[in-house]
């Protein structure tokens, strides 16, 4: 199911703890939670504001100018779905809850019914977005054909750089859960993880995400990866859809840093990115591996449209060239490079990133004006 946020106007309990067990484990969010609407236009105002998918309102003291209700509602900004609640089947009451523009009629036990229903506006919703194309900003990934490809290093400098250049907002966020080398590279000192997000989808609101990431670079904020290596197995792909549609909200570009390999993590993380970055060197373990992980995605159905593939510390002189590679990889160079050890050494010893002026740093700037570029 697409991760879909709800508003509940529910007054009586047994109806709001029939929609507590059922709505749990699903990826739902409640982003408003009344018990009635004492003022229409402040009323309005808050649905505006969360900006719901689906609004479930029980209607049993509602029914006067339920048409207007109804009408105010699917008017808001996310256009959202109706579910009217009642206590009871009662013909005339789902009648006239239709008649007024609700998209469902439920009452008790919601079990099945209910989840049918999010199950259709997640459908719409999904089949909206794949039409209209991905909204709010921008996400790309960084992943290693096998360690010490660059990819950490190449996120990092891509994200503040892709900030500097674009004036736009950039959120950098370690999707490495074996390594998580962000955190290091870029000095942050947040305590919390990608993994306090993607555990607790249910706090997901603006003032939980500030608490999780920090900033100190001008146009960037970073979410560090686990410090060890950590289990996502009770981590879905629902979870990692309601994060990722959740910060493309907040920023213009997302960056992630996704480590090496392609785990089960990083398959479902991969599908929500706008583009991947494969990053090899020329060294001939890494060129097999690229091709391995370029030839898996093919076969998994993965759009190869969004691949682009980075050639990492090219060495100055070199019998492969870019149309060799393309030939071996099957896969164009997207961007090259160069290998310059003294300046990647002297800025991480230092604990800052490459300097600006050095042949490296613009190339970086290059790489990431190219992905501006599109």
């Amino acid at each position: 199911m697409y991760p879909l946020d709800i508003a509940v106007i529910v007054e009586t309990k047994s109806i709001w703890d029939e929609l507590q067990a059922t709505l749990a484990g699903t990826p739902v969010r409640v982003v408003l939670e009344l018990s009635r609407i004492t003022d229409a236009q402040s009323f309005l105002e808050k649905v505006s504001n969360a900006r719901p998918d689906v609004v479930l309102m029980e209607i049993e003291k509602e029914q006067e100018g339920l048409e207007d209700i109804v009408k105010a509602v699917r008017g808001t900004s996310t256009s959202p779905f109706f579910f009217a609640l009642h206590p009871s089947q009662n013909p005339e009451i789902i009648l006239k809850a239709l008649r007024a523009g609700a998209t469902e009629f439920l009452a008790p036990p919601f079990g099945d019914p209910l989840k049918q229903a999010l199950e259709r506006v997640s459908t719409e919703r999904a089949r909206k977005q794949h039409q209209s194309g991905r909204s709010g900003g921008h996400a790309i990934g960084f992943i290693s054909a096998k360690g010490g490809c660059g990819a950490t290093t190449l996120a990092c400098h891509t994200s503040v750089r892709l900030g500097a250049q674009s004036g736009q907002k950039v959120l950098l966020a370690d999707f490495d859960m074996d390594a998580a080398m962000v955190g290091f590279v870029m000095k942050s000192k947040s305590p919390y993880t990608i993994l306090d997000a993607l555990r607790d989808v249910q706090r997901l609101d603006t003032n939980f995400w500030h608490a999780l990431v920090s900033n100190g670079i001008p146009n960037l904020e970073i979410l560090t990866g686990p410090q060890a290596p950590a289990s996502v197995r009770a981590v879905g792909g629902d979870q990692i859809r309601y994060v990722m549609r959740f910060v493309r909200e907040q920023y213009d570009w997302l960056v992630l840093d996704l480590g090496r390999g392609l785990s089960e993590f990083t398959l479902r993380s991969i599908e929500e990115l706008d583009e991947l970055y494969i990053v090899t060197t020329l060294e001939i373990p890494a060129l097999h591996q690229a091709k391995v992980m370029i030839e898996r995605l093919g076969k998994s159905g993965y759009n190869m449209n969004r691949l682009r593939l980075v050639v990492n510390r090219s060495p100055k002189r070199s019998e492969l060239t870019a149309d060799d590679i393309k030939k071996m990889l099957g896969l164009p160079v997207f961007s090259t490079i160069s290998d310059d050890p003294e300046a990647l050494h002297e800025s991480f010893a230092e604990g800052k990133l490459v300097a600006s002026g050095t042949s490296v740093a613009r190339q970086f700037d290059d790489l990431s004006m190219k992905i501006l570029k599109g």
